[in-house]
C-alpha cells in the first residue's frame, strides 16, 4: 500500500485512499515512485526570433522529483506548513504540476487562480483564503500585482468608511475623550487585521514562456512595484 501523499514523507494525509503497489520494495509515499519511472514531462521551447517551437525535451520522473523536493523546501523557508494555502496563477504546464506535487508533499492546500476570474474576484479569493504565497507565471505577474493593490485598497476603503464619524445629530455637547481614543485604537487594530488577511508576502515567479528574453525595464518596474507592496519575489530557477 502506498499513501497518495504525505507531509514530509512521514504523516499520511487523512481522508485519502491508497493505491496498491506490487514490486518488491514498497515506497512509503507516492513521491518515492518517481525514480522508478522514465520520461514524464515534455516541453517544446519557443524561439522568439523564428516564432516556432522546437522539438520536445523530455525530463524523467527522478528529475521532476528533485524539483518537487526543492520547491517543498522553498515552501518551508517561506513559512508554509501543513494545511496552509499556496496559490498557483498560471496556465497548465510542467511548473503547475510541480507546484501541486510540492504542495501535497508539504501538506499544503493548493489554490488555483484563473485569468477569467477578473481582478475583483482574484482579490476576493486572496483575501478569503488568506493566501501568503503565490506561484505566478511570468506573464501574469502584472495582473497579480494589480490584484494585491486592489485587495489592499478595498481593505483601507472599507475600514475608513466604517471609522468615519456618524452624521446623526447628538443630544450632548460633551464627549468622553478616553472612550473615543479607545474606539479609534480598536478600529485601527481591526483595520490592520483586515489588511493582514490579504497581504501576499511572497511570489514565486516562473520563467517566461518565450525564454529568458524580456523587457528589462518592464521587469524592473514590476519588481519595484512588488517591493513597494512589501512582497518578496523569488525567481524559479
Amino acid at each position: 500500500m502506498v499513501q497518495l501523499c504525505c507531509v514530509a514523507c512521514q504523516v499520511p494525509r487523512q481522508g485519502l485512499s491508497t493505491l496498491h503497489f506490487t514490486p518488491g520494495s514498497s515506497p512509503s509515499c507516492l513521491s518515492h515512485l518517481f525514480p522508478s519511472a522514465q520520461e514524464l514531462f515534455g516541453t517544446r521551447k519557443y524561439d522568439a526570433a523564428t516564432h516556432e517551437y522546437g522539438d520536445y525535451v523530455w525530463r524523467t520522473w527522478s528529475q521532476v522529483a528533485e524539483d518537487v523536493a526543492a520547491l517543498c523546501a522553498a515552501y518551508a523557508t517561506l513559512g508554509i506548513g501543513q494545511n496552509d494555502p499556496v496559490a498557483i496563477f498560471a496556465n497548465n504546464s510542467e511548473h503547475w504540476a510541480i507546484t501541486d506535487l510540492a504542495a501535497q508533499r508539504r501538506g499544503a492546500v493548493l489554490v488555483p487562480l484563473y485569468h477569467t476570474y477578473g481582478i475583483a474576484a482574484l482579490a476576493f479569493i486572496l483575501r478569503q483564503v488568506q493566501v501568503r504565497v503565490v506561484v505566478c507565471a511570468h506573464e501574469s505577474f502584472a495582473t497579480l500585482l494589480d490584484c494585491i493593490k486592489s485587495c489592499r485598497h478595498s481593505d483601507k476603503h472599507s475600514n475608513s468608511s466604517s471609522s468615519s464619524p456618524s452624521t446623526t445629530s447628538t443630544t450632548t455637547t460633551t464627549t468622553t475623550t478616553e472612550q473615543d481614543e479607545q474606539e479609534q485604537q480598536q478600529q485601527q487594530e481591526e483595520q490592520q487585521q483586515e489588511e493582514d488577511k490579504c497581504i501576499v508576502s511572497s511570489i514565486v515567479l516562473l520563467p517566461p514562456v518565450a525564454g529568458p528574453h524580456e523587457d528589462e525595464e518592464v521587469a524592473e518596474g514590476l519588481l519595484a512595484r512588488a517591493e513597494k507592496y512589501g512582497v518578496r519575489v523569488v525567481r524559479w530557477a
